[in-house]
């Protein structure tokens, strides 16, 4: 693309008389995604370059002809200081609109997002255009907004066009821009344009507008190659020239920024001041704040604002720079002293006028940039004011920032102990609430310390119960050491805070030791009586919580079906969506594992109702997680691994290491199935946490992939069934009776068995927080049975399976249970096993084929080509060396190595062998070759 070409400022300085040079292609995509807007179909248009380089005037020539028309324009413009409010775009937009903006009280951040959305909808009228400038310094709770209100976009046809600008030279470090660049990218109404620097030819035209004459062509040359074609510095040079007459001789300086420096020393130290004054008050410059900060009469700072703007300085209403870049080198030459004195200026005069409490912000940014020449205990009061209305406005990302400012002045200023925990406190929820998790468990530590300190019970306590839903497999060790701490000092009778305690106990006393155990329930119907004597709705959300947990083993599906209810009717009855949410995604594990899938549909769709409205990254993570289950479950395996990943990422994010684990776990099995070498996602083995039990995973993956021997030395390491904590161990044991039986480990098998039976008609996944659902009990007591010699029992197991995948739609493993059930009725031989067999066999392939199902469908056809038979004699001469090398223990890497031929092949040749002999482990193998004289040598 040719360069972007405002010459001079891009905000039309002087009255915007500069020529628009170049731009051709880029203005008519803007203007022709404008006209789509207006006709109905709303458009989001990105301009995109480095400071300089024309974006703010392209918008503008593009919205010329749209004014002229009487269309709705209106602006909105980042501020590059710290000190603004949340939402600080929005509001802007709204005000201009004639729509003040509504804090909303209450925990939902939707409701916010909605009331700003509707009222941006409503306005638009025959036509809306919203111009959002300088994204890259937006703050974090403007940036999820405008995510929210480009989705909504996204499902009307509404007349409005998002014109948004941002540097993509300072994108590095920017995490809210970088989420919300992501987000729009997923939208069909996104356009993208780039602008680089003019040409040379485009140079040469914009310095003969400035100049009024033709330029030397060495002059036009030396500017584009010392500016690279920026418009900005372009045109800086070009009034240096007109300045000089268009002499050829005259010299350029080295740094363009020195051009705008010489055009500041040209003017009278009084405008230089108030150009300071303006530089630190940002967009809240009105002439009287400047008269403040200057000492000067108000009638003098008029005239300096006229000649600031005849000098193209500041554009014609004296509140703002003509251009960032100038702002920018007015603030760099700022001494230190003056610039800490004018903030210090700056923040007891916002705080004397009469809407202060409304403008904490920006007061505690000024208090604060006034450092350490200001007053700390000023700075303090502000920032926690701050800090405060942005957690009442749901702004969790910019209330952390505010209490992390505040406890950097009370940490600095040896402040009370007391003071401190608070600030510490509101740091570490607002980190929760964001979903960084890292960062909300160290600062919730260092809330412990301080309340030891104070030796405040009840503040020890309120630590305990902080994590709540945020479950983390790292934390809970920590978190029940602190639950029974707290316990111990507070007062030994009914309260919610006691009740609440309790709860989180009995919650990361499963978690932490990743087992259950008797005390939990105790722990949890204590918790739950004490909440519901002192009538607590908080209280009553965790004891509930706490008994979903207790309640999580196979046994308890039903239960948990009741306790989501529960929670559910507690959110509708409080009009508390995280409880509804919560009381959907228990429903759902429980339906999953009751095998009411139509169920577990709908409470899906529900949590994904519930998400739009919370926009909370915790419950975005669940619905992925959620949705990877079923789509697991259905073979929708691309779909499973996407949103898999899309869960790991937001946890990886949040350092909530458990979310992430839990999601590796899944892949590995989705992997198992296709028979993927490798993960989408990349973690070494030895970098999961110390938690066997999910090692299980890789077993079966391992299985899959022919990796035989690794398989087995994890499975050696894999814990007893009866230690795996109760909301696993239903999957956990299934997949240990199957990985038993490929090994031959009778007692294994006999006990994955006994611990199954009692829970045939469930389906596989986990009691709380399903990752994967794997289809009915039935199929691992069939591959189980088999293994035993118990044949009948087998094929009775695996033809329900069979049946019970089918109906619910789990074609993966209707598709595993018909392969198992095939070689059940090979090696049982009666009348008629043969050819329904191979029916099965035939019906297994199909679904395996069209999954993607790899390692299935090598199996079945393997079967198939043995013609569904169980030979009665001998083997091939290879697969008799083969035998005779599986008695000897050789593994099939040794196979391999001793016949000279590649792991692969010996392992196709070991599964030779199983199928023939209608056998399910290399222990038969070795026990049926052991009993032959050919293979005693």
């Amino acid at each position: 693309m040719s360069g972007a070409a405002q010459v001079g400022d891009d905000r039309g300085v002087g009255g915007g008389a500069e020529s628009f040079v170049g731009r051709r292609s880029e203005l008519a995509l803007v203007e022709a995604r404008i006209a789509a807007a207006l006709g109905g179909a709303p458009q989001i248009v990105l301009v995109v370059g480095e400071p300089g380089i024309g974006k703010s005037r392209l918008v503008q020539e593009a919205l010329a002809p749209v004014r002229r028309r009487g269309v709705r324009c209106v602006r909105a413009r980042a501020a590059e200081d710290t000190g603004t409010p949340p939402y600080w775009m929005f509001r802007q937009v709204l005000r201009t609109l004639g729509a003040p903006f509504q804090p909303v009280a209450g925990a939902d951040r939707f409701q916010a997002f909605e009331a700003v959305t509707g009222a941006l909808l409503g306005a638009a009228g025959d036509g809306l255009v919203i111009t959002l400038d300088d994204l890259q310094w937006a703050d974090p709770t403007s940036m999820q907004l405008l995510s929210y209100f480009a989705d909504r976009l996204g499902d009307e046809q509404a007349p409005v066009v998002v014109l948004a600008t941002y540097r993509d030279t300072e994108t590095v470090g920017r995490e809210p821009l970088r989420r919300t660049l992501a987000a729009l990218a997923r939208s069909s109404a996104l356009a993208r344009v780039r602008l680089v620097g003019l040409s040379e030819t485009e140079v040469a035209a914009a310095l003969a507008a400035l100049t009024g004459a033709d330029v030397d062509p060495r002059i036009s040359s030396a500017v584009s190659r010392r500016t690279l074609g920026n418009p900005f510095f372009v045109g800086e040079l070009g009034r240096l020239l007109a300045d000089a007459g268009g002499d050829p001789e005259s010299a350029l300086p080295d740094g363009v920024l020195d051009v705008v420096r010489d055009r500041l020393a040209r003017i009278d130290v009084r405008t230089r001041d108030v150009l300071g004054a303006v530089c630190v008050l940002g967009d809240a410059s009105d002439p009287e704040a400047v008269a403040d900060l200057t000492g000067q009469p108000l009638a003098d700072v008029f005239t300096s604002v006229d000649d600031a703007v005849g000098a193209g300085l500041l554009v014609a209403d004296g509140h703002r720079f003509g251009h960032d870049l100038i702002r920018e080198v007015v603030r760099l030459d700022l001494p230190t002293v003056s610039r800490l004195e004018l903030h210090r200026r700056a923040a007891g005069y916002l705080a004397g006028v009469g809407d202060s409490e409304l403008r904490s912000a920006e007061i505690a940014g000024h208090a604060l940039a006034a450092l350490p020449h200001g007053h700390p205990a000023l700075a303090l009061t502000w920032a926690e004011r701050a800090a405060d209305q942005a957690r009442d406005q749901l702004a969790w990302e910019d209330a952390a920032d505010w209490y992390g400012r505040a406890l950097e002045v009370a940490d600095r200023t040896s402040a009370p102990v007391g003071d401190r925990y608070r600030l510490q406190y509101g740091l570490a929820v607002s980190h929760l609430r964001a979903y960084d998790v890292a960062a909300a468990t160290s600062g919730l530590l260092r809330c412990a310390e301080l309340a030891r300190e104070s030796g405040d019970a009840e503040a020890l306590g309120r630590v305990a119960i902080a994590v709540g839903g945020y479950t983390d497999v790292v934390w809970a060790k920590r978190g029940k050491a602190l639950a029974e701490e707290a316990l111990a000092l507070l007062p030994d009778r009914d309260s919610p805070l006691r009740a609440r305690v309790l709860a989180q106990l009995a919650v990361d006393d499963v978690v932490s030791e990743m087992q259950s155990s008797p005390r939990t329930d105790e722990l949890s119907r204590a918790a739950l009586a004490m909440a519901e004597r002192v009538a607590d709705p908080q209280a009553i959300a965790a004891a509930l919580r706490a008994r979903q947990v207790a309640c999580a083993g196979p046994e308890g599906a039903p239960d948990r079906v009741e306790i989501g209810s529960r929670m559910f009717e507690l959110g509708r009855r409080t009009g508390d969506d995280d409880a509804r949410f919560w009381g959907c995604l228990w429903r759902f594990d429980a339906y999953a594992q009751l095998g009411r899938i139509v169920d577990a549909d709908r409470e899906l769709m529900a949590i994904e109702q519930l998400s739009e409205r919370l926009r909370n990254p915790i419950v975005v993570w669940h619905l992925a997680r959620s949705r990877a289950a079923l789509d697991y479950g259905r073979g929708r395996f691309a779909a499973a691994q996407a949103d898999a990943v899309t869960a790991i990422r937001l946890a990886e994010r949040a350092g909530h290491d458990g979310g992430v684990y839990a999601l590796l776990a899944m892949l590995t099995l989705t992997a198992s199935l296709t028979g993927e070498p490798s993960l989408p996602v990349g973690r070494a083995l030895t970098d999961w946490p110390d938690v066997t039990a999910l090692h299980g995973t890789v077993a079966f993956w391992y299985l899959a992939l022919g990796r035989v021997e690794d398989a087995h030395a994890i499975y050696r390491g894999l814990p007893r069934p009866l230690t795996v904590p109760s909301f696993a161990r239903l999957s956990y044991v299934a997949g240990l009776a199957e990985i038993a039986a490929f090994f031959g480990d009778r007692p294994a098998i006999q006990e994955a068995y006994a611990l199954l039976l009692p829970h045939a008609d469930l389906m596989i996944c986990g009691g709380a927080g399903s990752v994967a659902i794997h289809g009915s009990v039935r199929l691992p007591l069939g591959v189980a049975a088999a293994a035993l010699g118990r044949t009948e029992d087998a094929v009775r197991h695996l033809r329900t399976a069979a049946r019970v995948n089918d109906e619910t739609g789990l074609e993966p493993f209707t598709a595993l249970a018909r392969y198992e059930l095939a070689r059940a009725l090979t090696a049982r031989q009666r009348s008629g096993d043969r050819e329904e067999a191979i029916a099965l066999a035939t019906v297994a392939a199909s679904t395996a084929e069209r999954l993607g199902m790899a390692p299935l469908l090598h199996k079945v056809r393997i079967m198939l080509d043995a013609g569904g038979r169980r030979p009665a004699g001998p083997l091939t001469a290879r697969e008799n060396e083969v035998a005779r090398l599986v008695r000897q223990g050789l593994t099939n890497r040794d196979i391999a190595a001793v016949l000279g031929i590649a792991e692969r092949t010996a392992e196709n040749h070991v599964q030779h062998v199983l199928t023939k002999l209608g056998f399910r482990t290399r222990t038969q193998i070795a026990t049926w070759a052991a009993s032959r004289d050919e293979y005693r040598r």
